[in-house]
Protein backbone atom coordinates (compact mmCIF):
# COMPACT_ATOMS: atom_id res chain seq x y z
CA UNK A 1 0.00 0.00 0.00
CA UNK A 2 2.77 2.45 0.80
CA UNK A 3 5.36 3.25 -2.25
CA UNK A 4 8.07 4.99 -0.18
CA UNK A 5 9.48 5.28 3.30
CA UNK A 6 10.77 8.35 5.12
CA UNK A 7 13.07 8.77 8.00
CA UNK A 8 11.73 12.20 8.61
CA UNK A 9 9.01 10.99 11.41
CA UNK A 10 12.50 10.54 13.67
CA UNK A 11 14.07 13.79 13.10
CA UNK A 12 11.38 15.26 14.80
CA UNK A 13 7.73 14.26 17.05
CA UNK A 14 6.79 17.61 18.50
CA UNK A 15 3.56 18.54 19.16
CA UNK A 16 1.34 19.23 15.48
CA UNK A 17 0.38 22.80 15.17
CA UNK A 18 -3.18 23.04 13.87
CA UNK A 19 -4.51 24.18 10.65
CA UNK A 20 -7.82 23.98 9.29
CA UNK A 21 -9.29 23.74 5.75
CA UNK A 22 -11.99 21.33 5.94
CA UNK A 23 -12.20 19.85 2.39
CA UNK A 24 -15.65 18.44 1.41
CA UNK A 25 -16.17 14.90 0.00
CA UNK A 26 -17.02 15.02 -3.65
CA UNK A 27 -19.34 12.32 -3.19
CA UNK A 28 -20.93 10.00 -0.39
CA UNK A 29 -22.86 6.90 -1.21
CA UNK A 30 -24.87 4.50 1.66
CA UNK A 31 -23.14 1.21 1.63
CA UNK A 32 -24.73 -0.59 4.62
CA UNK A 33 -24.96 -1.11 8.40
CA UNK A 34 -21.60 -0.71 10.07
CA UNK A 35 -18.53 -0.38 7.30
CA UNK A 36 -15.35 -0.83 8.52
CA UNK A 37 -12.77 -0.88 6.35
CA UNK A 38 -12.23 -0.76 2.42
CA UNK A 39 -9.75 -1.30 -0.15
CA UNK A 40 -9.23 -1.46 -3.93
CA UNK A 41 -9.39 -4.87 -4.85
CA UNK A 42 -10.53 -7.33 -8.17
CA UNK A 43 -11.57 -5.55 -10.92
CA UNK A 44 -10.48 -2.19 -9.72
CA UNK A 45 -13.30 -2.17 -7.26
CA UNK A 46 -13.65 -1.17 -3.66
CA UNK A 47 -14.43 -3.50 -1.02
CA UNK A 48 -15.83 -3.10 2.28
CA UNK A 49 -16.18 -4.66 5.45
CA UNK A 50 -20.08 -4.79 6.91
CA UNK A 51 -19.93 -5.36 10.27
CA UNK A 52 -23.98 -5.27 10.51
CA UNK A 53 -25.45 -6.73 13.63
CA UNK A 54 -23.93 -8.49 16.74
CA UNK A 55 -24.91 -12.02 15.59
CA UNK A 56 -22.42 -14.50 14.40
CA UNK A 57 -22.41 -14.78 10.45
CA UNK A 58 -23.95 -11.41 9.89
CA UNK A 59 -20.90 -9.84 8.99
CA UNK A 60 -20.09 -9.26 4.80
CA UNK A 61 -17.81 -7.89 2.42
CA UNK A 62 -19.76 -5.58 -0.21
CA UNK A 63 -18.54 -4.31 -3.82
CA UNK A 64 -18.68 -0.60 -4.74
CA UNK A 65 -18.81 -0.57 -8.33
CA UNK A 66 -18.99 2.99 -9.34
CA UNK A 67 -21.99 4.33 -7.05
CA UNK A 68 -24.05 0.67 -6.91
CA UNK A 69 -23.40 -1.48 -3.79
CA UNK A 70 -23.84 -5.54 -3.78
CA UNK A 71 -22.80 -7.95 -1.59
CA UNK A 72 -19.71 -9.88 -2.39
CA UNK A 73 -18.72 -12.13 0.71
CA UNK A 74 -21.24 -13.13 3.84
CA UNK A 75 -20.65 -15.33 6.80
CA UNK A 76 -18.42 -13.40 8.79
CA UNK A 77 -18.78 -12.24 12.31
CA UNK A 78 -17.28 -8.94 12.81
CA UNK A 79 -15.21 -8.01 9.57
CA UNK A 80 -12.89 -5.14 9.97
CA UNK A 81 -9.47 -4.83 8.54
CA UNK A 82 -9.01 -6.02 4.75
CA UNK A 83 -6.31 -5.45 2.06
CA UNK A 84 -5.76 -7.13 -1.23
CA UNK A 85 -2.91 -8.83 -2.10
CA UNK A 86 -1.66 -12.16 -4.12
CA UNK A 87 -5.31 -11.84 -5.88
CA UNK A 88 -6.90 -12.47 -2.66
CA UNK A 89 -8.61 -10.69 -0.63
CA UNK A 90 -7.72 -10.83 3.32
CA UNK A 91 -9.71 -9.61 6.24
CA UNK A 92 -9.71 -9.69 10.16
CA UNK A 93 -12.86 -11.15 11.77
CA UNK A 94 -12.25 -10.50 15.73
CA UNK A 95 -10.39 -13.54 16.30
CA UNK A 96 -9.71 -15.08 13.34
CA UNK A 97 -8.33 -14.11 9.46
CA UNK A 98 -9.82 -14.88 6.28
CA UNK A 99 -8.90 -14.99 2.54
CA UNK A 100 -11.77 -14.34 -0.25
CA UNK A 101 -11.26 -15.48 -3.70
CA UNK A 102 -12.40 -13.80 -6.72
CA UNK A 103 -15.67 -15.17 -6.45
CA UNK A 104 -16.40 -14.16 -3.17
CA UNK A 105 -15.60 -17.74 -1.52
CA UNK A 106 -14.12 -17.25 1.99
CA UNK A 107 -11.60 -19.81 3.08
CA UNK A 108 -10.28 -19.90 6.89
CA UNK A 109 -6.79 -18.82 6.77
CA UNK A 110 -6.04 -18.08 10.64
CA UNK A 111 -7.72 -19.39 13.82
CA UNK A 112 -7.95 -17.68 17.14
CA UNK A 113 -5.78 -20.75 18.49
CA UNK A 114 -3.00 -20.60 15.77
CA UNK A 115 -1.98 -17.46 17.38
CA UNK A 116 1.36 -17.67 20.27
CA UNK A 117 -0.89 -15.95 22.43
CA UNK A 118 -4.80 -15.18 23.30
CA UNK A 119 -6.21 -13.31 20.57
CA UNK A 120 -9.22 -10.44 21.62
CA UNK A 121 -9.64 -7.50 19.37
CA UNK A 122 -7.76 -8.17 15.68
CA UNK A 123 -8.26 -5.04 13.57
CA UNK A 124 -6.61 -3.57 11.13
CA UNK A 125 -4.63 -5.56 8.26
CA UNK A 126 -2.35 -3.97 5.96
CA UNK A 127 -0.44 -6.44 3.55
CA UNK A 128 4.01 -6.43 3.10
CA UNK A 129 5.27 -4.28 0.69
CA UNK A 130 6.67 -7.59 -0.71
CA UNK A 131 3.25 -8.99 -1.01
CA UNK A 132 4.38 -12.33 0.55
CA UNK A 133 2.30 -11.64 4.04
CA UNK A 134 0.07 -9.57 6.01
CA UNK A 135 0.10 -7.35 9.15
CA UNK A 136 -2.53 -7.73 11.84
CA UNK A 137 -2.64 -5.83 14.83
CA UNK A 138 -4.26 -7.17 18.11
CA UNK A 139 -5.63 -3.82 19.44
CA UNK A 140 -7.04 -5.13 22.87
CA UNK A 141 -10.84 -4.98 24.04
CA UNK A 142 -11.25 -1.00 23.59
CA UNK A 143 -14.08 -0.83 26.53
CA UNK A 144 -11.14 0.22 29.09
CA UNK A 145 -10.71 3.03 26.70
CA UNK A 146 -14.23 4.52 26.93
CA UNK A 147 -15.65 6.41 29.21
CA UNK A 148 -19.20 4.51 30.14
CA UNK A 149 -21.47 7.19 31.01
CA UNK A 150 -20.17 9.15 27.89
CA UNK A 151 -20.37 8.24 24.13
CA UNK A 152 -17.52 7.70 22.29
CA UNK A 153 -15.68 9.75 24.58
CA UNK A 154 -12.04 8.54 25.28
CA UNK A 155 -10.85 8.51 29.04
CA UNK A 156 -8.50 11.14 29.51
CA UNK A 157 -4.89 10.11 28.92
CA UNK A 158 -3.94 10.36 32.48
CA UNK A 159 -7.26 8.55 34.00
CA UNK A 160 -6.93 6.12 36.69
CA UNK A 161 -10.48 4.08 35.07
CA UNK A 162 -7.78 4.01 31.78
CA UNK A 163 -6.59 0.53 32.77
CA UNK A 164 -4.60 -1.28 29.96
CA UNK A 165 -4.23 -4.57 29.76
CA UNK A 166 -0.84 -4.19 27.73
CA UNK A 167 -1.90 -6.59 25.16
CA UNK A 168 -1.71 -4.58 21.96
CA UNK A 169 0.54 -6.03 19.47
CA UNK A 170 0.90 -7.16 15.89
CA UNK A 171 1.70 -9.90 13.83
CA UNK A 172 2.79 -11.64 10.69
CA UNK A 173 0.74 -13.90 9.21
CA UNK A 174 2.08 -15.17 5.94
CA UNK A 175 -0.26 -16.04 2.58
CA UNK A 176 -0.51 -19.93 3.91
CA UNK A 177 -1.69 -19.38 7.27
CA UNK A 178 1.87 -18.84 9.62
CA UNK A 179 2.04 -16.51 12.19
CA UNK A 180 4.55 -15.02 13.77
CA UNK A 181 4.54 -12.19 16.53
CA UNK A 182 5.72 -8.97 14.82
CA UNK A 183 5.54 -6.19 17.12
CA UNK A 184 5.66 -6.78 21.02
CA UNK A 185 3.14 -5.76 23.11
CA UNK A 186 4.21 -3.47 26.42
CA UNK A 187 4.97 -0.05 25.31
CA UNK A 188 3.64 2.44 26.95
CA UNK A 189 3.35 4.61 24.01
CA UNK A 190 1.03 1.92 22.20
CA UNK A 191 -1.08 0.14 24.30
CA UNK A 192 -4.23 -0.31 21.81
CA UNK A 193 -2.92 -0.22 18.33
CA UNK A 194 -5.37 -0.22 15.52
CA UNK A 195 -4.57 1.32 12.19
CA UNK A 196 -0.84 0.21 10.51
CA UNK A 197 0.86 0.61 7.86
CA UNK A 198 3.86 -1.44 6.11
CA UNK A 199 6.94 0.51 4.02
CA UNK A 200 10.19 -1.32 2.85
CA UNK A 201 13.31 0.40 4.80
CA UNK A 202 17.08 -1.07 5.08
CA UNK A 203 16.29 -4.25 3.33
CA UNK A 204 13.15 -5.16 5.51
CA UNK A 205 9.78 -4.51 6.64
CA UNK A 206 9.26 -0.81 9.25
CA UNK A 207 5.81 -0.71 10.31
CA UNK A 208 4.15 2.55 11.21
CA UNK A 209 0.63 2.24 13.71
CA UNK A 210 -1.65 4.60 14.96
CA UNK A 211 -2.57 4.26 18.99
CA UNK A 212 -5.88 4.45 19.72
CA UNK A 213 -5.99 5.51 22.73
CA UNK A 214 -3.09 7.71 23.02
CA UNK A 215 -3.21 9.06 20.08
CA UNK A 216 0.76 8.55 19.48
CA UNK A 217 1.91 7.28 16.02
CA UNK A 218 4.47 5.15 16.59
CA UNK A 219 7.44 3.55 13.89
CA UNK A 220 8.83 0.12 14.64
CA UNK A 221 11.82 -1.10 12.37
CA UNK A 222 11.78 -4.56 14.03
CA UNK A 223 13.94 -3.45 16.80
CA UNK A 224 13.13 -0.30 18.09
CA UNK A 225 10.07 2.03 18.65
CA UNK A 226 9.74 5.64 17.82
CA UNK A 227 6.72 7.74 18.12
CA UNK A 228 6.74 9.96 15.01
CA UNK A 229 3.61 12.11 16.11
CA UNK A 230 1.12 12.57 18.62
CA UNK A 231 -1.96 14.43 19.37
CA UNK A 232 -4.50 12.06 16.79
CA UNK A 233 -6.69 10.51 19.51
CA UNK A 234 -9.06 7.54 18.61
CA UNK A 235 -6.49 7.15 15.61
CA UNK A 236 -7.58 3.98 13.16
CA UNK A 237 -6.35 4.35 9.65
CA UNK A 238 -2.59 5.94 8.67
CA UNK A 239 -1.13 6.36 5.73
CA UNK A 240 2.04 8.02 4.17
CA UNK A 241 2.85 9.51 0.94
CA UNK A 242 5.42 12.61 0.29
CA UNK A 243 6.30 13.19 3.64
CA UNK A 244 2.45 14.03 4.79
CA UNK A 245 1.09 11.50 7.44
CA UNK A 246 -2.81 11.01 6.92
CA UNK A 247 -4.60 9.76 10.24
CA UNK A 248 -8.44 9.02 11.03
CA UNK A 249 -9.97 9.27 14.43
CA UNK A 250 -13.31 6.88 14.12
CA UNK A 251 -14.43 8.48 18.14
CA UNK A 252 -14.15 12.34 17.26
CA UNK A 253 -14.99 11.72 13.47
CA UNK A 254 -11.97 13.43 11.73
CA UNK A 255 -9.65 13.33 9.51
CA UNK A 256 -6.16 14.73 9.21
CA UNK A 257 -2.79 14.83 7.06
CA UNK A 258 0.06 16.23 8.95
CA UNK A 259 3.05 17.19 7.30
CA UNK A 260 6.68 14.89 8.48
CA UNK A 261 8.95 17.96 7.53
CA UNK A 262 7.15 20.70 9.25
CA UNK A 263 5.08 19.12 11.94
CA UNK A 264 2.31 20.79 10.87
CA UNK A 265 -1.16 19.49 10.90
CA UNK A 266 -4.16 20.19 8.97
CA UNK A 267 -7.44 19.10 10.20
CA UNK A 268 -8.89 17.84 6.16
CA UNK A 269 -12.66 17.26 7.81
CA UNK A 270 -14.20 16.77 11.20
CA UNK A 271 -17.59 15.96 9.10
CA UNK A 272 -17.62 12.39 10.48
CA UNK A 273 -19.41 10.66 12.85
CA UNK A 274 -16.81 7.95 13.41
CA UNK A 275 -14.21 8.08 10.38
CA UNK A 276 -13.08 4.31 10.69
CA UNK A 277 -10.19 2.54 7.79
CA UNK A 278 -10.11 4.29 5.00
CA UNK A 279 -8.34 3.64 1.70
CA UNK A 280 -5.89 5.98 0.14
CA UNK A 281 -6.37 6.11 -3.14
CA UNK A 282 -3.23 7.43 -4.49
CA UNK A 283 -3.61 7.50 -8.19
CA UNK A 284 -6.84 9.50 -8.14
CA UNK A 285 -5.16 11.63 -4.40
CA UNK A 286 -7.89 10.73 -2.24
CA UNK A 287 -9.01 9.28 0.95
CA UNK A 288 -12.20 6.96 0.81
CA UNK A 289 -13.53 7.32 4.53
CA UNK A 290 -15.96 4.63 5.90
CA UNK A 291 -17.96 6.51 8.19
CA UNK A 292 -19.31 3.71 10.39
CA UNK A 293 -21.91 4.65 12.51
CA UNK A 294 -23.38 6.62 9.30
CA UNK A 295 -23.12 3.58 7.16
CA UNK A 296 -21.67 5.88 4.10
CA UNK A 297 -18.49 5.89 2.49
CA UNK A 298 -17.13 9.19 1.30
CA UNK A 299 -14.21 10.25 -1.05
CA UNK A 300 -12.02 12.88 0.46
CA UNK A 301 -10.14 14.74 -1.67
CA UNK A 302 -5.96 15.16 -0.87
CA UNK A 303 -4.61 18.80 -0.95
CA UNK A 304 -1.00 20.07 -0.91
CA UNK A 305 -0.06 21.12 2.61
CA UNK A 306 2.28 24.39 2.30
CA UNK A 307 5.68 24.25 2.80
CA UNK A 308 8.08 27.10 3.03
CA UNK A 309 10.42 27.11 -0.14
CA UNK A 310 13.56 25.53 1.22
CA UNK A 311 11.94 22.54 1.38
CA UNK A 312 10.09 22.55 -1.72
CA UNK A 313 12.18 20.90 -4.89
CA UNK A 314 13.10 23.68 -7.16
CA UNK A 315 15.96 23.56 -10.04
CA UNK A 316 18.78 26.11 -9.93
CA UNK A 317 18.38 28.73 -12.13
CA UNK A 318 21.77 30.06 -12.70
CA UNK A 319 22.87 26.99 -13.77
CA UNK A 320 22.80 23.50 -15.55
CA UNK A 321 21.94 22.05 -13.33
CA UNK A 322 20.11 18.57 -14.28
CA UNK A 323 23.42 18.32 -16.20
CA UNK A 324 25.52 18.67 -13.42
CA UNK A 325 24.97 15.70 -11.62
CA UNK A 326 24.88 13.21 -14.78
CA UNK A 327 28.61 13.32 -14.96
CA UNK A 328 29.91 13.01 -11.32
CA UNK A 329 26.89 10.26 -10.60
CA UNK A 330 28.04 8.49 -13.92
CA UNK A 331 31.54 8.60 -12.69
CA UNK A 332 30.49 7.51 -9.15
CA UNK A 333 28.91 4.66 -10.65
CA UNK A 334 31.62 3.18 -12.15
CA UNK A 335 34.15 4.06 -9.49
CA UNK A 336 31.91 2.11 -6.87
CA UNK A 337 32.27 5.30 -4.81
CA UNK A 338 32.02 4.99 -0.68
CA UNK A 339 31.78 8.44 -0.02
CA UNK A 340 29.41 11.00 -1.35
CA UNK A 341 29.62 14.83 -1.06
CA UNK A 342 26.01 16.81 -1.47
CA UNK A 343 26.15 20.40 -0.67
CA UNK A 344 27.01 23.84 -1.59
CA UNK A 345 30.27 26.24 -2.39
CA UNK A 346 31.86 25.24 0.82
CA UNK A 347 32.38 21.47 -0.24
CA UNK A 348 33.40 22.36 -3.37
CA UNK A 349 36.12 24.34 -2.49
CA UNK A 350 37.66 22.42 0.23
CA UNK A 351 39.46 20.17 -2.22
CA UNK A 352 40.76 23.36 -4.33
CA UNK A 353 41.42 26.01 -1.34
CA UNK A 354 43.03 22.76 0.99
CA UNK A 355 44.23 20.39 -1.16
CA UNK A 356 46.64 18.92 2.00
CA UNK A 357 43.21 18.61 4.60
CA UNK A 358 41.50 17.23 1.62
CA UNK A 359 43.95 13.97 1.21
CA UNK A 360 44.69 13.68 4.73
CA UNK A 361 40.63 13.29 5.28
CA UNK A 362 39.94 11.57 1.91
CA UNK A 363 42.82 9.70 0.03
CA UNK A 364 42.07 6.42 1.50
CA UNK A 365 38.46 6.23 0.19
CA UNK A 366 36.64 6.87 -3.38
CA UNK A 367 34.85 10.27 -3.14
CA UNK A 368 32.03 11.27 -5.58
CA UNK A 369 31.18 14.88 -5.61
CA UNK A 370 27.46 15.88 -6.20
CA UNK A 371 27.72 19.64 -4.43
CA UNK A 372 26.79 22.60 -6.85
CA UNK A 373 28.03 26.30 -6.05
CA UNK A 374 25.30 28.55 -5.02
CA UNK A 375 23.19 25.37 -4.58
CA UNK A 376 20.48 25.91 -1.57
CA UNK A 377 18.24 23.01 0.07
CA UNK A 378 15.30 23.14 -2.57
CA UNK A 379 17.86 23.02 -5.45
CA UNK A 380 19.63 19.79 -3.15
CA UNK A 381 16.85 18.62 -2.87
CA UNK A 382 15.76 19.20 -6.59
CA UNK A 383 18.80 17.38 -7.88
CA UNK A 384 18.54 14.28 -5.37
CA UNK A 385 14.42 13.74 -6.85
CA UNK A 386 15.52 14.43 -10.45
CA UNK A 387 18.95 11.90 -10.47
CA UNK A 388 18.89 8.40 -11.01
CA UNK A 389 20.73 7.48 -7.96
CA UNK A 390 20.17 3.63 -8.32
CA UNK A 391 23.32 1.66 -8.85
CA UNK A 392 25.15 4.39 -6.26
CA UNK A 393 25.53 2.45 -2.49
CA UNK A 394 27.86 4.81 -0.65
CA UNK A 395 28.63 3.97 3.00
CA UNK A 396 28.95 7.50 3.55
CA UNK A 397 26.83 10.76 2.64
CA UNK A 398 29.06 13.81 3.79
CA UNK A 399 26.11 16.63 3.58
CA UNK A 400 27.02 20.50 3.88
CA UNK A 401 23.75 22.39 2.78
CA UNK A 402 21.98 25.29 4.01
CA UNK A 403 24.45 28.75 4.15
CA UNK A 404 23.29 30.03 0.81
CA UNK A 405 19.37 29.81 1.95
CA UNK A 406 20.34 32.25 5.15
CA UNK A 407 22.09 34.47 2.46
CA UNK A 408 19.41 34.78 0.42
CA UNK A 409 17.05 35.79 3.54
CA UNK A 410 15.94 32.12 4.14
CA UNK A 411 14.60 31.89 8.47
CA UNK A 412 17.07 29.67 10.20
CA UNK A 413 13.43 27.27 10.40
CA UNK A 414 12.71 27.49 7.03
CA UNK A 415 16.84 26.45 6.41
CA UNK A 416 16.42 23.78 9.18
CA UNK A 417 13.27 22.51 7.18
CA UNK A 418 14.68 22.21 4.01
CA UNK A 419 17.36 20.26 5.38
CA UNK A 420 15.13 17.84 6.88
CA UNK A 421 13.43 17.41 3.51
CA UNK A 422 16.81 16.58 2.22
CA UNK A 423 17.96 14.11 4.62
CA UNK A 424 14.18 12.25 4.28
CA UNK A 425 15.25 12.07 0.36
CA UNK A 426 18.59 10.69 0.93
CA UNK A 427 16.94 7.96 3.67
CA UNK A 428 14.30 6.71 0.65
CA UNK A 429 17.19 6.89 -1.90
CA UNK A 430 20.44 5.85 -0.52
CA UNK A 431 18.72 3.18 2.65
CA UNK A 432 22.02 1.87 3.62
CA UNK A 433 24.06 4.75 3.36
CA UNK A 434 25.37 6.81 6.90
CA UNK A 435 25.01 10.31 6.81
CA UNK A 436 27.08 12.76 8.55
CA UNK A 437 25.82 16.44 9.02
CA UNK A 438 28.25 19.20 8.60
CA UNK A 439 26.55 22.14 11.30
CA UNK A 440 26.71 25.64 8.91
CA UNK A 441 29.83 27.51 10.13
CA UNK A 442 30.26 31.64 11.06
CA UNK A 443 33.53 31.14 9.44
CA UNK A 444 32.24 31.35 6.01
CA UNK A 445 30.13 34.06 6.87
CA UNK A 446 32.32 37.10 5.48
CA UNK A 447 32.59 38.86 9.10
CA UNK A 448 28.83 39.28 8.58
CA UNK A 449 27.14 39.52 12.01
CA UNK A 450 22.94 39.15 11.51
CA UNK A 451 24.05 36.24 8.62
CA UNK A 452 26.30 34.80 11.28
CA UNK A 453 23.74 34.47 14.26
CA UNK A 454 21.30 33.39 11.58
CA UNK A 455 24.17 30.12 10.85
CA UNK A 456 23.96 30.10 14.75
CA UNK A 457 20.45 29.38 15.30
CA UNK A 458 20.02 27.12 12.13
CA UNK A 459 22.59 25.14 13.86
CA UNK A 460 20.84 25.29 16.80
CA UNK A 461 18.11 23.87 15.99
CA UNK A 462 19.46 20.88 14.19
CA UNK A 463 21.58 20.27 17.23
CA UNK A 464 18.06 19.26 19.41
CA UNK A 465 16.76 17.77 16.68
CA UNK A 466 16.29 13.43 17.48
CA UNK A 467 18.46 12.17 14.75
CA UNK A 468 18.49 7.95 14.25
CA UNK A 469 21.57 6.00 14.04
CA UNK A 470 21.59 6.34 10.41
CA UNK A 471 22.16 10.21 10.28
CA UNK A 472 25.08 12.01 12.46
CA UNK A 473 24.92 15.68 13.31
CA UNK A 474 28.66 16.65 13.35
CA UNK A 475 28.31 19.16 16.35
CA UNK A 476 32.09 18.91 16.75
CA UNK A 477 32.92 20.21 13.14
CA UNK A 478 32.97 23.95 13.91
CA UNK A 479 36.04 26.07 13.72
CA UNK A 480 37.81 27.01 16.89
CA UNK A 481 39.91 29.75 17.33
CA UNK A 482 42.93 29.38 15.54
CA UNK A 483 41.92 26.76 13.64
CA UNK A 484 40.46 26.38 10.16
CA UNK A 485 36.95 24.95 9.13
CA UNK A 486 38.84 22.19 6.66
CA UNK A 487 40.66 21.31 9.89
CA UNK A 488 37.68 20.81 11.76
CA UNK A 489 35.64 18.99 9.65
CA UNK A 490 38.68 17.13 9.21
CA UNK A 491 39.02 16.25 12.98
CA UNK A 492 35.01 15.77 12.86
CA UNK A 493 34.53 13.57 10.34
CA UNK A 494 37.80 11.12 9.93
CA UNK A 495 36.53 9.03 12.94
CA UNK A 496 33.38 8.46 11.74
CA UNK A 497 34.99 7.27 8.13
CA UNK A 498 37.59 4.97 9.99
CA UNK A 499 34.37 3.30 11.79
CA UNK A 500 32.11 2.64 8.94
CA UNK A 501 34.99 2.30 5.33
CA UNK A 502 37.59 0.32 4.87
CA UNK A 503 40.45 2.17 5.01
CA UNK A 504 42.77 0.27 2.27
CA UNK A 505 40.98 1.63 -0.33
CA UNK A 506 41.69 3.75 -2.71
CA UNK A 507 40.73 7.59 -3.79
Amino acid sequence: MIQRFYLTFLLAAALPSYSQAELTPTKVIKVGTKPESICKAFGGKLYISIINGMEPGDGEIAVLDQDKVSTFATGLDDPKGLDFINNQIIVSDRTKIWSIDQNGEKKLLVDKDDFPREITFLNDIVASPDGKHVYVTDMSPPTWMFDPEKERVLWPLDSPEAIAPMTGCVYKVSLDGKVIPSVPPGNLSMPGPNGVTALRYRGKDALVMGDFFTGNIIAWDGTHFETIATGFRGADAVSIQNDVLYVSSWPLGKVWAHDLITQTTQEMSADFTTAADFYHDRENNQLIVPDMLEGTVKFLPITSLARPASAVATKQTNTTSQQDHVVPLQKAKESGANILLIGDSAISSWKETNTQQWKDTYSSYKVAHLELPNDQTQHTLWRLQNSELKGISPETVILHIGLENLKNNHSPEDTATGIQAILSELSWKLPTSHILILPLTAALTDNDTALAERVEKTNQILSQKKFPESISYLTEATAQKNTSIYEAWKKAITPHLKAKLNTNEEN
